[in-house]
């Protein structure tokens, strides 16, 4: 998932270049690859750690957050795209978002401490930003959609941390 991150990151940077001011691109390109540096390095060690279960749960979910918050501060840069770019960061947020199912496991606080950011972020942008071309029924309609696909992607979360946990505890029986 780095590299998509990274990648997604680049590509947002390269779209909005022409309208942002380029060190707040950089700046914030920096940060969203930064805080996957961190929590790789972090998350790498916390399952041998001599910390407590909740402890690294904690950790866990702050390193979620604040990458969230990273990710999700891509809306920023909405005011001056035009509504093909903000429609290809929307699928890139969204896109990160479902990712995120599978690589947190769907652990529901890990997960929403990550989704709920760039979500509803990305709603918000929609619902505020002026329109450039499109109608204001088009981006509240997308609004609306960005909550309806982080009410699906919470429950694939759900469903898919309940069939891990199912999982181990069906291999658990078998070992005893």
């Amino acid at each position: 998932m780095p590299w998509a991150v990274g990648l997604s990151a680049l590509f947002v940077m390269a779209m909005a270049w022409r309208h942002v001011p380029h060190w707040a691109l950089l700046a914030w390109a920096s940060s969203v690859i930064g805080m996957q540096v961190v929590r790789w390095s972090v998350l790498r060690g916390l399952p041998t750690s001599d910390r407590t279960h909740a402890q690294r749960m904690r950790i866990a979910v702050l390193l979620s957050g604040l990458n969230g918050l990273a990710q999700g501060s891509a809306v920023v840069f909405f005011y001056d795209m035009t509504d093909l770019q903000r429609a290809v960061v929307s699928i890139l947020l969204a896109g990160i978002t479902a990712g995120a199912v599978g690589t947190t496991n769907g652990q529901p606080r890990v997960f929403k401490a990550f989704a709920w950011p760039v979500m509803l972020g990305l709603s918000l942008a929609w619902a505020i930003t002026p329109h450039n071309g499109s109608s204001l029924l088009v981006d509240g309609a997308m609004s609306v959609l960005c909550l309806a696909f982080l009410a699906v992607q919470n429950g694939l979360a759900r469903d898919n941390y309940r069939a891990l946990t199912e999982s181990v505890s069906m291999r658990n029986e078998q070992i005893r």
